[in-house]
């Protein structure tokens, strides 16, 4: 799917090209070729080096027909390839799904048949979840075991493919779960994830100079969103495969970074793992994310042992980072107070669609050049959140006086754990279905690991065994989804309010 800009330009007025992220790698192949561009698995790139094989790579995937405005997806761990493959649909005006392989196998058939890719690129680990969805899978190993460079690296193809990208072409496509259970795949333009880059540059301070550590998932955006920020920026793009403690401290002792991302349940693991290296670290603008769900104690020793700021971020897949807002080091402050960009527009409002006064929280409405384009394939749920040319984030904020934002909650409730978004209604739906069940109400509670947690409030109608209720879990869900705490409740205890509706944070209180 690609998406066309409707409006033409006025009879006798001409319009400047439309950058795009293949025009930015060349640019930089031609600017910057000998600056360090890509790091993983023990192999280096230089912007001359990337733009030439990614230039092989599109080639050697339109020889397979991939074509402007085609998906192709890919499955598996933080790799090299995943890297290569981003840039390389870029300059075909093709779109690089990326899979979320912490879902179960159902999730992951659904979330293929909504992409509708092409090609299915997936490492053997996890290729059993693609097996079923019909769709053609290529395999590809993040330690070259496969013939991924063989088959789709052409050696022949010096120069870059020739197709007709515009800015508005889809680039990136990520699966996220939505209210009902199951996932969305939020589609980003070129012209998004180059306004993504400005937001680094103006906002974060980022440069060329200020490598990005990608070992979140790449599935998440602080990891996908970044293989374009540091090309735009000239930065390098290291490539570690999730959270290896060992090798992160060592890149903190050898590399400059930008923003060095750290999610809760993390953080105390490499806190212990610095407090045990004597050797300085090398400089850093910014470190963590969502500070809101992070214990203080660990925002100012965290800080301290790196020597910079905690990065007090506000963002989401669809909209990219929209608020800047800095914890210094070793202190933690009053409020947690977030700006927000000059690059967008924003908006509070009362559930009535009038504006929120000041103090008074609001859902968030944001417009500007980092939203997504669409839902793929789902024009029901594109129409109820981009709304007049405005995102409604479904995120409750408030402003105060000296013009800072703060998070207060969330319209539709939603569970933050360990950086990854779950929804309470996709675990009630699993829980429901085991025999026993009568009603289910899922809530969040706080946790000094992982932010927040799902506890499962069950009413049944005669005895169950909570193995059972976890195993249904396991089985039809990711990992970090199963609730850590069960608890049974009577039916007639579950609080409502006058028009039956669960009142979860009564709910809340209880836990």
């Amino acid at each position: 799917m690609s998406v066309e800009s409707l409006t033409a330009p006025p009879t006798g007025r001409r319009t400047a090209p439309r950058l795009t992220l293949a025009d930015v790698m060349r640019n930089q192949a031609k600017t910057n070729p000998h600056r360090p561009a890509l790091t993983a698995q023990g192999r280096e790139y230089s912007y001359a080096e990337l733009h030439a094989i990614t230039n092989r790579l599109a080639s050697g995937l339109a020889e397979a027909g991939v074509r402007r405005g085609d998906t192709v997806a890919v499955l598996g761990s933080n790799s090299v390839e995943h890297v290569l493959l981003q840039h390389a649909v870029a300059k075909l005006g093709a779109a690089l799904a990326v899979l979320n392989w912490r879902q179960s196998e159902d999730e992951v058939a659904y979330a293929v048949e909504l992409c509708r890719p092409r090609l299915v690129f997936a490492q053997p680990a996890y290729r059993h979840l693609v097996t079923a969805t019909q769709r053609p899978v290529e395999p590809v190993s993040p330690r070259g075991e496969s013939d991924f460079y063989e088959r789709f690296v052409d050696p022949f193809a010096a120069d870059e493919p020739t197709a007709d990208v515009d800015a508005e072409d889809l680039v990136t496509i990520i699966c996220t779960s939505g209210t009902t259970g199951r996932p969305k795949a939020a589609a980003i333009s070129h012209r998004a994830m180059i306004a993504r880059a400005a937001f680094a540059a103006s906002d974060m301070r980022l440069g060329a100079d200020d490598a990005h550590l990608a070992w979140a998932p790449m599935f998440h955006l602080v990891s996908a969103d970044y293989i374009f920020v540091c090309a735009v920026l000239g930065s390098r793009y290291i490539v570690v495969d999730g959270f290896d403690v060992e090798a992160i401290n060592e890149y903190l002792h050898q590399v400059r970074l930008g923003w060095f991302v750290m999610m809760p349940g993390a953080i105390g693991t490499l806190i212990e793992r610095l407090r045990q290296d004597d050797r300085p670290v090398k400089p850093i603008r910014l470190v963590g994310a969502m500070a809101d769900l992070v214990p203080p104690e660990q925002v100012r020793e965290l800080t301290s042992l790196l020597g910079t700021s905690y990065y007090n971020s506000y963002g989401m897949t669809e909209a990219g980072p929209l608020t800047y807002g800095s914890i210094a080091p070793g202190t933690y402050p009053d409020h947690l107070g977030k700006r927000f960009t000059a690059l967008a527009n924003h908006r509070l409002v009362r559930a009535d669609g009038t504006d929120a006064e000041l103090g008074e929280p609001g859902e968030m409405l944001v417009s500007g050049p980092t939203l997504f384009t669409c839902y793929l394939h789902d024009e029901e749920a594109t129409n109820a959140s981009l709304v007049d040319g405005w995102y409604r984030t479904g995120d409750l904020l408030r402003a105060d006086e000296d013009g800072f934002l703060h998070f207060v909650g969330r319209t539709k409730y939603l569970i933050k754990s360990g950086g990854e978004n779950v929804y309470p209604a996709e675990i009630e739906r699993v829980l429901m279905a085991c025999p026993g069940v009568v009603e289910v109400v899922v809530v969040r509670r706080p946790d000094p690991r992982w932010g927040e947690i799902p506890v499962a409030f069950v009413a049944t109608d005669r005895p169950v065994e909570t193995g059972d209720l976890e195993a249904a879990c396991r089985r039809e869900l990711a990992g970090y989804k199963v609730p850590k705490v069960f608890r049974y409740i009577e039916l007639d205890q579950i609080p409502r309010n006058v028009t039956g509706k669960v009142v979860r944070e009564r709910l809340e209180a209880w836990v």
